[in-house]
């Protein structure tokens, strides 16, 4: 008995005390017969290999059976081997780090080539809108007639309004123009009969001044009585039918090379035939722009001059770009590097800290579960020291 106390002793005086080989024995034996009094097939285990069996035993079947490999056709093997020959050099060419650069400093020079081109075919394309006119204005004349007796002659006339009821002068300023009257008359024997007859055109601005005028002769070309017989015999049929006449097209230029002025728009046009006797189908005013200088070429050379155009509005873009990248494009340009760049540092190091505190984490887990061991051993031990 006095054993006991010693050990007792040496345990308060912060000395381990290891048991001998008898306490062992008894030890292990009172172990057993207190962890199962019923006398259980079990009694002889200790606790960590209970422990141990019971983890042997709910480990799941998936965990504890190994997959077989899996074993691919020879064919299908020598083909990617093949395949990753011929594309691993080109993979290791795009995935480069310098080849991304290339690859994004390309596309973006693409990007603004792209924009700069059609911002130059649209600039292009509202400065013709702008400075080439309109070409021609085709205007009908309706002829107005009075009473005709042996005393006075009412000449017909016609007023045209340009402008169609809009504010808008038609006539584009500083612009030379050519003024032509069409007549469809028939060939009937009073208009041959008739000979010359005089058309008068006149421009009138807003306030019905007179900013123009011309007078010119007409007549219809002349045909015998023989001549008109066998035309109408060669074209009988069609005349039957109705799909041509007798007519002719007189063509009278009036005003040319009229340039238009912005104090004086004209609105409207008024055209007389001298005559009241001439026979008319049906009458049109014409008005064409004779094109000059610049004009001209924009008109008649379109595919010329619109690239020229667009090379110089694309240069003048481009300069404009490079002085406005050096002058402030460039140091904007730094910060937001820098900024991206230090919002990156501070992901990087944000994550590093995440994984800093899952491995203490894990650390601290790994801690926890090895000291209840320790723990059971010594519960273990001490009734072993109180049975002895």
């Amino acid at each position: 008995m006095s054993q006991p106390s010693s050990d007792r002793r040496g345990r308060d005086n912060g000395y381990q005390v290891v048991p001998s080989y008898e306490d062992d024995v008894s030890l292990d034996d009172h172990s057993s017969i207190g962890s199962h009094p019923s006398g259980s097939p079990d009694g002889g285990r200790t606790m960590g290999q209970q422990n141990d069996i019971n983890n042997d035993n709910s480990m799941p079947a998936s965990a504890t059976d190994e997959l077989p490999p899996i074993e691919w056709h020879p064919a299908v093997v020598a083909l990617a081997s093949v395949v990753k020959k011929l594309t691993s050099p080109f993979f290791r060419i795009v995935f480069a780090p310098k080849a991304q650069r290339t690859m994004i400093k390309s596309a973006i020079i693409m990007v603004v080539f792209v924009w700069i081109l059609l911002t130059s075919i649209t600039a292009y394309l509202t400065f013709y809108q702008q400075y080439v006119p309109r070409t021609v204005h085709n205007e009908p004349i309706f002829f107005q007639y009075g009473h005709v007796d042996q005393r006075t002659v009412v000449e017909p006339k016609g007023t045209i309004d340009l402008t169609r009821g809009y504010q808008t002068a038609p006539l584009r300023h500083e612009q030379a123009y050519d003024v032509f009257v069409k007549l469809h008359v028939p060939t009937s024997d009073i208009n041959f009969d008739l000979g010359n007859f005089m058309v008068t055109a006149e421009l009138l601005s807003q306030d019905g001044v007179i900013v123009s005028q011309s007078s010119r002769p007409a007549i219809l070309r002349y045909q015998s009585h023989a001549q008109r017989i066998l035309h109408v015999l060669a074209k009988a049929l069609p005349l039957l039918v109705g799909f041509t006449e007798e007519s002719q097209v007189i063509v009278v230029p009036l005003i040319e090379g009229y340039v238009e002025q912005k104090s004086k728009s004209v609105v409207q046009a008024a055209v007389t035939i001298s005559s009241p006797i001439l026979q008319i189908y049906d009458a049109q005013l014409s008005i064409r722009a004779d094109f000059r200088g610049l004009r001209y070429y924009m008109y008649h050379r379109r595919i010329p001059t619109a690239i020229t155009f667009i090379v110089i509005f694309m240069v003048i873009e481009l300069l404009c770009a490079t002085v406005a990248w050096k002058s402030f494009g460039q140091k904007l340009w730094y910060k937001i590097h820098d900024l991206f760049e230090e919002a990156a540092l501070e992901q990087q190091v944000y994550q590093q800290q995440l994984a800093e505190r899952e491995q203490q984490q894990q650390q601290q887990q790994q801690d926890g579960t090895s000291t209840p061991l320790s723990s059971t051993d010594e519960k273990m031990a001490g009734p072993s020291d109180d049975q002895s």
